[in-house]
């Protein structure tokens, strides 16, 4: 995927999620797709459907007056080298779901990643499809698929509460707070005492006040 396809990709997942958390009522996630949901995940994230996703995406390139502005085909083809044969077996017009882990900061290690797809109901290569894709571990419940990087990967017995708190739109995704701040605490607490103070050097930092109040704040 390209440096600015990424960007864009970003920036419409962005945008989406802050427009999510004013909308009105619950993204519904399909019965098959909770089914699959991995027990205690750090975040979901909650897709309506790729051809919104797409459409969001060419919106705001409009929106930015990208010049040379990638096309459909061009994000579906960086889908495709993270997830071969996606355009074939995926339905481009209901949910996906993404739950993700918290990634081990000792080791460096990516965060444990647990994909929620909608099958075509056509598609009948399955066992293919899932051999050539190399994904650690997946499930399967009624028309929706999970592959999972996770080895030892199992849907939990029942979804996990952040689940439900899902708010409407294109995009939308929960945290679970706590968890991130049990787990990095020391980490968090060392990016606010690093917070730069005015020096001789850096007449532009915070006063000694204004980072002790700014730490508090985001504490």
């Amino acid at each position: 995927m390209t440096k600015r396809l990424l960007s864009l990709l970003i920036l419409v997942i962005s945008l989406a999620i802050f427009q999510s958390a004013f909308a009105a009522g619950l993204f519904e996630l399909p019965a098959d797709a909770q089914k699959l949901l991995p027990a205690d995940p750090a975040a979901v994230v909650g897709i309506a459907s790729v051809n919104e996703l797409l459409d969001q995406y060419m919106d705001v390139q409009t929106a930015f007056e990208e010049e040379g502005k990638g096309s459909r085909e061009q994000l579906l083809e960086a889908f495709e080298q993270q997830l071969p044969r996606f355009a074939e077996f995926v339905d481009f017009d209901r949910p996906l779901v993404l739950a993700a882990g918290l990634p081990d900061l000792m080791t460096g290690g990516d965060p444990p990643l647990t994909y929620i797809l909608p099958l075509k109901a056509d598609f009948q290569d399955r066992d293919n499809m899932l051999a050539e894709a190399g994904f650690a571990s997946h499930a399967i419940a009624g028309n929706y698929l999970a592959i999972s990087t996770v080895p030892e990967y199992v849907p939990a017995a029942t979804p996990p509460a952040l689940s439900g708190h899902l708010a409407a739109g294109v995009i939308a995704m929960t945290l679970d707070l706590e968890m991130v701040v049990l787990n990095f605490g020391p980490f968090l607490e060392m990016g606010l005492a690093g917070i730069p103070t005015r020096t001789d050097e850096n007449p532009e930092g915070f006063s000694a006040e204004e980072a002790a109040a700014l730490a508090t704040t985001l504490r």
